[in-house]
């Protein structure tokens, strides 16, 4: 997502925590080698690996954007994990672990978005789903499924909301 902004010529705050698969630790490598790419290609970027889980995390990325760039146009909500697990063997870490990641993130993004976007009169968020969030359940995926689900319905009512206040500019 990052590559295809900075090639239309978006201004780009990268962002990724950097965790092992398993959603443990931070590094903020990978999030710098997007970066440095975009800038090597001739674009602006800077890096930033906030745990956007947490609302201070998304609040402090907002902020870098608006004070690196002056404005913020477009967030992109595309962290997310999956974790195949049985209801009946499924520990409440992971429960929890994934909805951080899959809905937790992007409430506090688009939390923090909204108020910016609405005073500029413009913005776009774009909430990364699944078709897994429209398809029938399946076993070990009931976690997923729920939070993809989740984030489409999430999606469509920050789009009710904002047309509700009379920002149709935001979508």
């Amino acid at each position: 997502h990052a590559l295809f902004f900075a090639n239309e010529g978006a201004r780009i705050v990268v962002n990724d925590l950097g965790g092992a698969n398993d959603g443990e630790g931070s590094d903020q490598t990978p999030a710098e080698e997007v970066a440095a790419e975009i800038r090597a290609q001739g674009g602006e970027a800077i890096a930033n690996a906030d745990n956007v889980a947490d609302w201070e995390g998304a609040q402090h990325l907002v902020n870098a954007a608006i004070t690196e760039f002056g404005d913020l146009d477009i967030l992109v909500n595309n962290a997310g994990m999956h974790r195949d697990c049985l209801l009946a063997a499924m520990p409440d870490e992971t429960w929890h672990s994934v909805i951080a990641a899959n809905l937790d993130a992007v409430f506090h993004g688009c939390r923090a978005v909204v108020a910016p976007m609405m005073r500029q009169r413009f913005g776009r968020i774009i909430n990364v789903a699944s078709l897994a969030g429209y398809a029938p359940g399946s076993a070990g995926h009931t976690l997923y499924g729920s939070v993809k689900a989740g984030l489409i319905k999430f999606s469509e009512s920050i789009e009710a909301e904002c047309a509700a206040l009379g920002h149709t500019d935001i979508h």
